[in-house]
Order: structure tokens, then sequence, then C-alpha cells
């Protein structure tokens, strides 16, 4: 909790101005349904290590029924605890989710020149609602209901916040400061984030020699485009083997299903493992979870992609339990080159094993348990 931190950090920068001034604001993000916090400082900081970077985001409380947030730090030594609370700013009710940042104080530092805009948190928004024309971050007086709704930097423990004017924007009428920090409601907005088709749920089962695809979705509208079928024989090397049509019958939320017949044809036996590529009319796209089934096989079914390896083979293991496995390598005179020990868990398991040490040539792989041993022959090129 740093309500109390910021109130006295507040009253301290009423009467001393020699702090670095730091403002935020809220721009598109990678994605249409992400947003970035992006910061900027009035002096060029050096070796800098923020131990705390506090802020809000918010979306009108009439459109947010089902919406969620997640956020992903870009600083690695900067972690994130969500506080979601329901807040009002300017007559409007907002649902608003706090992300309050502990910086490891480790490390040499980063540097941050003045005037630069640093992306520095990316927030997705997911949920049922297709198009949110109000994206905020926010500073709400006192922090609001949860006390933790505040735009709030310090390096190295000293706030760096430009208290007068938290937030800034390239255009005008999108950010407002009423100069009264943390005590104050300040805000910086962007518009039209597009949140994408959200999967309920994704099953796979085996009829027969057909693999039966249900899959089950909200958010569909004008903008989806298509849904892409994938399927590997690996797990890691996926290629499209159909194409779905979205229903377009005016409703959110739709339920598919397909049929993969005779999958004999493809192989007799072994793991089948599907994916669902969504992409919307404008390119963007989402990937569903992964789904395996099993054609006639029991135990291990262990694969590599690539093969031949230049540098890292990614090995493949798919059980039909937890087990404790040793994953060795030998080569051709059989010399043993590498072992690994590790915990494998029912489903599909991937290791990425360093190679690239090793000479060309020919190996062979293979993965033991306390009750089964598969083996197969990997080749290693330079």
């Amino acid at each position: 909790m740093k309500k109390y931190l910021i109130l006295i950090c507040a009253f301290t920068l009423a009467t001393y101005t020699g702090f670095t001034q730091v403002q935020a604001t809220i721009k598109p993000g990678s994605q249409p349904n992400s947003v970035y916090i992006t910061f900027k400082s009035s002096v060029t900081l050096t070796l800098s290590k923020f131990s705390s970077f506090q802020f809000a985001v918010g979306i009108p409380a009439s459109v947010s029924a089902g919406v969620s947030a997640s956020i992903v730090s870009l600083d690695p030594l900067m972690s994130y605890v969500p506080l979601p609370s329901t807040e009002t700013q300017g007559g409007i009710s907002y649902s608003v989710f706090s992300f309050s940042g502990d910086g490891a104080q480790s490390g040499s530092g980063a540097t941050y020149t003045s005037g630069v805009e640093n992306n520095y948190a990316e927030v997705f928004l997911t949920g049922a609602n297709i198009t949110i024309n109000d994206v905020r971050i926010m500073q709400v007086a006192n922090g609001g209901t949860s006390n933790q709704v505040n735009f709030y930097v310090a390096d190295k423990g000293t706030d760096v916040t430009n208290v007068a004017a938290q937030f800034y924007s390239s255009i005008p009428a999108n950010v407002a400061n009423d100069g009264n920090g943390y005590t104050g409601s300040s805000y910086a907005k962007i518009g039209s984030v597009i949140l994408p088709v959200k999967f309920l749920g994704f099953n796979v089962t085996k009829k027969n020699n057909d693999a039966i695809l249900n899959w089950q979705i909200e958010n569909e509208s004008s903008l989806t485009g298509r849904y892409e079928i994938e399927r590997s024989l690996n797990g890691v090397d996926f290629r499209k083997f159909t194409t779905v049509a979205p229903k377009n019958n005016g409703n959110s939320g739709n339920s598919y299903n397909l049929t993969d017949f005779n999958l004999l044809s493809v192989r007799s036996s072994g793991i089948f493992y599907y994916r669902i590529k969504q992409v919307d009319k404008d390119g963007q796209f989402i990937y569903s979870e992964i789904r395996n089934l099993r054609l006639n096989s029991k135990g291990i079914a262990i694969g590599v992609y690539p093969n031949p390896i230049r540098e890292f083979a990614n090995v493949t293991i798919d059980l039909e339990q937890d087990v404790d496995a040793t994953i060795t390598i030998n080569d051709a005179t059989g010399k043993m080159v590498q072992n690994i020990q590790m915990q494998l868990f029912k489903g599909l398991n991937i290791k990425k094993i360093n190679m690239g040490t090793l000479a060309a040539g020919s190996y062979m792989l293979k993965v033991q348990t306390s009750t089964e041993i598969k083996t197969m022959t990997v080749i290693k090129t330079n």
C-alpha cells in the first residue's frame, strides 16, 4: 500500500522543486486490444532504478462487463500486483485496473534520455465488448476507493513524479491535469481499443479414425475474418489444413464443429496436435490453446524439431501421466554427450536442448522413465 508514502511525497514536493519531473501517457499497444503505458522525463535519468511504478487504467463501467486486464512488464526488474476497483471521474463511472509495481533495485540501472518516450508496460484487455472508445490512465483523488488509483514513480526510493502535471498527450483534448497531484483528479486517454475474439472453449475428441474439433467463442463481429485450423505431428511445427468462415449471424457468441477425417491416411499411429488461428479482416490474429489426440498409441510419444539441428533441438514429449524422466544424447560411438533429468507432466512437454557446441553427425536421443524408454535418431549439422 503506497498511499501514505505518496501523500508524504506530495507534501514534500509542494515545498521543494528539485525532483525530476516524470510524466506518463497511454498509447496504442502492439495489438488492437492492448495499450502501452509510456513515460518521459524532463531530465536524463542515468543509472536509474525504479523502485516503484504505479498506474491505473480505466474503462467506462457501461461497457466493462466481462472485460479483464493483464499486464506485461517491459522492465524485467519491475513486477506488478493488480487491484480492480470502480471509480468516478468527471461524473462517469469507470472500471479501473490498478497496477502497483515494485522494482528489484538490482543490476546496473537504466538510462532514460530527457524528453524521450519510453514504453514501460503493456496492458492487454480481453472480454465481452468489441470496441471501447475511452481507455485512460488516471489519477483519482486520494487514490479513490482502493487508495491505489494513482500515477506514482520512485527512483531508488525518491518520488520523481511530476505531481503538477502527471499526464501528457499529443492531442490536447485527450489530457487533463488539475494540478493537485495525488489529491486531485487527472487523466490521459485514447479511444477505439478493439477486443479480439475470445475462445471460451476448444476440445478435440476421437471418433473411429476421425478427429472432432469443437470450439466456442465470444466477441465475433463483422471484423472477424476467418478461423484457420492448424495441425501438427510434433506439437511444434503447425500447418494450416483448412479454413472455416465466421457465421456472421449477428451473434457475438457462436459455436463451431469440424471433423478432420481419416487420420490414418496421415500417419498410422502417434499424436495429433491442433490449434485454431482466428484472423481479423485487418490481418490481426490470436491463437487458441493447443489440444492433442492420440491415435493408436500409448505411453510416451517423442519428437524433435527441427531435425537436422544446427543449434537448438526442441524435444516434444507427450505423456499420459506425470513422471520423472531422463533425457540422454549419445554420439555415434555410444559416448554420452548430454544428460538431463527433469520432471514431466501429463500432456505435451517441450524441452529446448542446446546442441550448438556438438560436432556435426548422427546422435541417439533417449527419453527414459521408470517404466518406458523411447529413442530416436537426430542429425546435427553446422
